[in-house]
């Protein structure tokens, strides 16, 4: 029984450890999934995806706690959890950065660091029309991955459902 907004692949292996049973890895498992290269639509997913993760791991909050579902529940804290904070973490830097940085050349160093960083990533997005797999690609790719991510929880903050999405297909 699963509500049709959440994400199959992380309430289905949430619920078989619930039940008393094991999730294990198959190396020879292969899963074929269309990408795309419209960013655009590379956003719109990973804003879908993040919103219905959030409310995936709100709905089952309890395999979070790793006294009663062990190293499970460290793997979807770490692999879940954290990545879906990650650009919470990354404001917080910029804005403490930013703060220190009237006070230490340190600081100052790390923010100018951050802005460079930023700056590549933006230049990337223009650059990624004329050429492929460039070091501005890869932080543009970074920056927006976690912009979408930040996005999602915006959406699921508002309580926006995904129930149905168009898949990417060839």
């Amino acid at each position: 029984d699963m509500k049709d907004y959440l994400a199959d692949d992380l309430i289905v292996p949430i619920k078989v450890r619930k039940s008393g049973y094991r999730t294990v890895f198959e190396k020879e498992a292969t899963c074929k999934d269309y990408t795309t290269t419209d960013i655009k639509e590379e956003m719109a997913k990973r804003i879908r995806i993040t919103a219905q993760n959030i409310s995936g791991i709100v709905e089952e909050s309890d395999i979070l706690n790793p006294f009663r579902y062990g190293l499970f529940s460290i793997i979807v804290i770490s692999h879940k959890l954290f990545r879906l904070l990650v650009p919470i973490f990354l404001i917080l830097i910029f804005l403490s950065s930013s703060t220190m940085a009237y006070y230490s050349v340190e600081f100052l160093i790390i923010l100018l660091l951050q802005v460079l960083f930023y700056a590549i990533g933006i230049l990337g997005y223009f650059i990624n029309k004329i050429i492929k797999f460039s070091l501005g690609n890869s932080v543009c790719y970074f920056c927006l991955s976690n912009l979408s991510i930040l996005l999602g929880i915006v959406k699921f903050i508002r309580g926006t459902k995904f129930a149905t999405w168009q898949t990417v297909r060839p």
